[in-house]
């Protein structure tokens, strides 16, 4: 009997015990210290990659990604400033710019190499993420959006298109590609929407126009840049894409205008940061350069900002070439009293060609560059076919 007594009671504090172990419960981890490189990513927004992953994945090229339009997460830790020798990170207010952040895994990460620089382009991103603005925004856990590359010498976001903020659960999402079934306006039209200051368009409505820049001739100073003109040559605007462009002389695209940002570049009118999902290829056209004079263009370039035009001059530059493969260079185009500035960027395919003698017919487009009291007209030639 008593054997039996002793056998009962410890199987009362055997099962006591195991029920205790099973209804213990582990302390929930705290998901503002959890380290992100113990998460997994694919680079989705419920599962971003994290700082630690984007820096294993090494990216070599500033153009060619390793992945695009993939989120990745981590803390705001400072300003990778490159004006110094060497490069130094910035981890505390002021901050010299709003231009980029760096992201960290941990909150107070000083070290440059366990650090992903982000770019934070013109616009709401930038406006919400940069230190310089908003140092408060230092320590907190945020998502970017865009592309991996080599950026700043380090691992790198690009092209940043959205973030989201972890801790107040709120930010902006990437964007989806442009409804094209809208009504058309004409880019008059969309000129005559410019007052002055920047704006946001809400616009339902989309533009079509012709590419009259020359992707092969590469006389930009962006590869993100080109200029489409109306199908009769009457008006033309600038269009700054948030990737490379990818369209060629000719070729008839559209855009769609909801929510892109109408801006200035120098004093010239231009659509920025515009998603390339919001553009696309609809065909081919061949525009009509406008016969006129170089004092008309001086006179009247408002009406002919961004068209394509033809005049007749002599050319001289200050190498004897049309260009320079280490700094743009500015030649001259001459009628009588009357002169334009001939540009052309260091990256144009023409720039070793020597420039032609004698008064020649050269066609390009209309543009200007300035400061901020001073405009200084010119005219693009897009490639060698456009003189003669």
């Amino acid at each position: 009997m008593k054997r039996t007594k002793i056998w009962l009671l410890m199987l009362f504090a055997v099962t006591l015990a195991l029920t205790s172990c099973t209804n213990a419960k582990d302390p929930e981890p705290d998901p503002n210290t959890k380290p992100d490189s113990t998460v997994v990513g694919d680079g989705t927004k419920a599962k971003p990659f994290s700082v630690a992953e984007v820096i294993t994945m090494n990216p070599q090229s500033t153009t060619v990604a390793v992945q695009t339009g993939i989120w990745m997460s981590g803390y705001m830790v400072g300003f990778y400033n490159g004006t110094p020798s060497p490069s130094i990170l910035e981890t505390a207010a002021p901050f010299t710019d709003d231009v980029n952040v760096m992201l960290a895994v941990d909150s107070t990460e000083t070290d440059m190499a366990k650090c992903v620089c982000v770019q934070l382009p013109a616009g709401a991103v930038r406006t919400a993420l940069g230190l310089k603005t908003t140092p408060l925004n230092k320590g907190k856990k945020i998502l970017v959006h865009g592309d991996i590359m080599k950026y700043n010498l380090l691992p790198g976001i690009k092209n940043t298109d959205a973030y989201w903020f972890v801790a107040a659960n709120t930010g902006i999402e990437p964007p989806t590609a442009g409804s094209f079934n809208v009504p058309e306006m004409t880019i008059t039209d969309l000129r005559a929407e410019w007052t002055g200051t920047m704006k946001t368009l809400t616009d339902q409505k989309k533009i079509v126009g012709v590419v009259v820049t020359d992707l092969v001739g590469g006389n930009s100073g962006s590869l993100k840049n080109l200029t489409i003109a109306s199908l009769d040559n009457s008006a033309g605007i600038m269009v700054r894409l948030v990737a490379n462009n990818t369209y060629n002389l000719g070729d008839k695209i559209e855009i769609s205008l909801e929510g892109l940002e109408l801006n200035q570049y120098g004093l010239a009118i231009q659509l920025n940061n515009v998603p390339n999902a919001s553009t696309q290829k609809i065909g081919t056209a061949t525009i009509t350069p406008k016969v006129t004079t170089i004092a008309n263009v001086i006179a009247n370039y408002a009406s002919l900002e961004s068209t394509v035009v033809t005049l007749t001059g002599t050319i001289t530059s200050p190498n004897g070439n049309w260009g320079s493969t280490t700094a743009n260079q500015n030649n001259t185009l001459t009628s009588g009293t009357n002169q334009l500035t001939l540009y052309v960027a260091k990256y144009a395919t023409f720039v070793s060609t020597a420039v032609p003698t004698g008064e020649k017919s050269v066609t390009g487009i209309v543009g200007q560059y300035s400061t901020a009291t001073a405009a200084t007209y010119q005219l693009i030639v897009r490639n060698l076919d456009d003189v003669k």
